[in-house]
């Protein structure tokens, strides 16, 4: 990358100088470059990066380089610093870039670190991550890949930290699922059951602590299915319920969708509550449950399973339009910074984890000549396409496993 190139020409060592980098941040004001932070608060450990058409070129510690120290004289010191921004400004100018700071993932994903340590380390792995986002866009650009990648809320984390905080699910030894509702044998070459019934759903954000997608999935399986035979409008329902009345020790950790169906079929009086009745906490954090008879909730009769492996069965009841979950797991790189197209992940991922996604489509994308999965996460609105990510759809990377879904909504009786 560039910035590294001017670091290897300019090959001296790193100092913090408050004055240089005022001076630094001033030019970049006079160059008609957005403010890149305070100078009282700016110090040799920011990291910027050269940003154009949405994606990360490049990104390096700039006051660590525009900071190095010249051992001759002052206008020698002052001939470098003049060189060295007037190539950068050029690159800029050239490429049409602008320069923007880490600080701006903290702004935008509400990020704050406890510690300048913890803030170097979100910085190192965002450098990192910037670069290899860099990589695999390259790729798709030459076609060589299906997908993209881009800078999200988990960029300033290691892919084995994304891995530990979503751990792998652990399954209850009974269960409560029902025999499955009976289904045309006949399947869709393509559905996509939001738009065919015209629902406006929106992915949720279960937040960056709390492993709580079985929550939020369960909810929003409900939610869809509880819509589609009566065209109404459908709500956000509360996950955080589920969380705090149902997920017992693990709700943050290892729970299951099932949890939650069992908690809605087999508790007396219990019911799906809209969101706005029981809001959500901040990191979805498991709080005390609080009961509460809301109108508008969803009763959950009965529920059913899909056997491990069995693809065909998944897509049977999708083109039922029912809603299925499935248990993913995330634990690689292009998961993590997902942004669009269809997502193939590789062969063996370095870890093991759980996320639940709800299948609520497939089709065929044309660009990739790849069939594929059209699934909601819970990752909000800002991470793949729009919440939503397509996976391949392959007899050889089956999708179904942990499949569960709502069979049979029932009357809430107040």
């Amino acid at each position: 990358m560039f910035l590294h190139a001017f670091k290897s020409h300019f090959d001296h060592k790193v100092r913090t100088d408050n004055e240089w980098t005022r001076r630094v941040l001033l030019m970049a004001q006079l160059k008609d470059q957005p403010r890149l932070t305070s100078p009282a608060t700016a110090t040799a450990v920011d990291i910027y990066c050269v940003h154009k058409d949405m994606h990360n070129l490049c990104v390096a510690p700039v006051t660590s380089i525009l900071n190095s120290r010249v051992r001759d004289s002052h206008s020698r010191r002052q001939k470098y610093q003049i060189t060295f921004w007037h190539a950068f400004l050029v690159f800029v100018r050239r490429f049409n870039a602008t320069l923007v700071s880490n600080s701006l993932l903290g702004a935008e994903f509400n990020k704050t670190y406890p510690t300048n340590a913890a803030r170097n380390n979100a910085n190192y792995y965002f450098n990192y991550h910037t670069k290899l986002i860099a990589q695999q866009n390259a790729l798709a650009d030459r076609g060589a890949s299906s997908y993209r990648v881009a800078v999200n809320q988990f960029s300033d984390i290691r892919l084995i930290t994304f891995a530990a905080r979503l751990p792998q699910a652990v399954y209850p030894a009974v269960s409560y699922n029902s025999t499955p509702v009976e289904v045309d044998t006949t399947v869709a070459d393509e559905i996509d059951i939001l738009t065919e019934y015209g629902l406006n759903v929106t992915a949720q954000d279960q937040g960056t602590l709390c492993s709580a997608s079985w929550a939020f999935a369960a909810a929003k399986a409900i939610q869809i299915l509880n819509a589609v035979p009566s065209d109404l409008t459908p709500l956000n329902y509360s996950a955080q319920s589920l969380i705090d009345c149902a997920g017992m020790s693990t709700a943050c950790t290892t729970q299951v969708p099932q949890i939650a169906f069992d908690y809605l079929t087999q508790e007396t009086g219990t019911t799906l509550i809209p969101e706005e009745d029981y809001p959500e906490r901040n990191n979805s954090l498991q709080g005390m449950c609080v009961p509460t008879m809301a109108a508008g909730g969803i009763k959950l009769d009965t529920y059913s399973k899909i056997t491990d492996g069995d693809d065909a069965a998944v897509m049977r009841y999708v083109s039922s339009s029912i809603p299925v979950i499935v248990e993913y797991n995330p634990a690689t790189f292009g998961f993590m910074h997902y942004s669009s197209g269809v997502y193939v992940p590789p062969v063996r991922a370095r870890a093991s984890s759980s996320q639940f996604l709800v299948v609520v489509g497939y089709g065929h994308d044309t660009e990739s000549n790849l069939d594929y999965w059209l699934c909601i996460n819970s990752f909000g609105d800002t991470w793949g396409e729009e919440g939503f990510i397509r996976i391949v759809r392959s007899s050889a990377q089956p999708i179904a496993k942990g499949a569960i879904f709502p069979n049979s909504i029932g009357v809430v009786t107040m």
